[in-house]
């Protein structure tokens, strides 16, 4: 896999889309998410639509900016959940006003368990950042090493799960947008926002590595009834937000 920022080697037959409004946002503010894995590496490949692209004012040098006031990937996984190799990371993947970008990892559930400030300096991820030539969204793909999501360092095997949810943040003139999903559910309740923070991690999305494919499949319900469910506020009017995947 390379990580140039482009999905010619992508099976994106496997892609979440999220977004807050599918009937007049889909083409303005949505994200296609994809995961594919290697023995070595969890690639995550977001397809952005977004009419101010790659837009945070954050800086990744100064310690009180956080990423998520602009234009984001955030994700948490949770490898080994139930067995003393449980691990839980928080990941921030952004480009700053600058131009710089990094991807930040701290762990543990309460965000105790240490940090990696930029896993791209000596610790193997990889990110690029593309801009559609419409001017009208961009692509973010990162790499990110098993030996960074796991306790014991080792990729998960075929057959088993890891728990993963994703938010995606939108920066605009106006305010930040947050538009947050799972890859997959749990049970019958539609996590909301506060199944993306750090404490309530267990009840983000299992997914499953495909070993056939070499992707991560999202194993959602049937959503073909295509039925919104509030799950968050607009962070500029709070206005209630819906989102569907696949």
């Amino acid at each position: 896999m390379v990580i140039d920022g482009k999905a010619n080697d992508w099976d994106l037959s496997g892609g979440v889309l999220i977004c807050a409004d599918v009937e007049t946002q889909r083409d303005a503010q949505s994200v296609w998410l994809h995961l594919m894995y290697d023995a070595n590496n969890l690639y995550i490949l977001a397809r952005w639509k977004d009419d101010t692209p790659m837009q945070n004012p954050g800086s990744i040098a100064s310690e009180t900016d956080n990423a998520w006031n602009g234009d984001c990937l955030m994700f948490r996984s949770l490898t080994g959940a139930g067995t003393d190799q449980a691990r839980c990371a928080h990941v921030a993947c952004w480009r700053d006003k600058a131009g710089h970008d990094t991807v930040d990892l701290t762990y543990g559930t309460t965000f105790k368990e240490g940090r990696i400030r930029d896993a791209k300096a000596k610790d193997g991820a990889q990110q690029v950042f593309l801009a559609d030539a419409d001017g009208k969204g961009y692509t973010q793909e990162v790499s990110i090493p098993w030996k960074l999501l796991t306790r014991n360092g080792k990729a998960p095997q075929a057959g088993e799960r890891f728990r993963f949810t994703a938010a995606m943040n939108f920066s605009k003139s106006d305010g930040r947008t947050e538009v947050a999903d799972v890859v997959s559910l749990v049970g019958t309740a539609y996590p909301d926002r506060e199944g993306y923070r750090g404490r309530q991690v267990r009840t983000g999305g299992r997914a499953s590595r495909s070993l056939a494919s070499g992707r991560v499949r999202c194993r959602c319900p049937d959503a073909s009834a295509a039925v919104p469910r509030t799950a968050w506020k607009d962070h500029r009017n709070d206005a209630p937000r819906y989102r569907i995947c696949c």
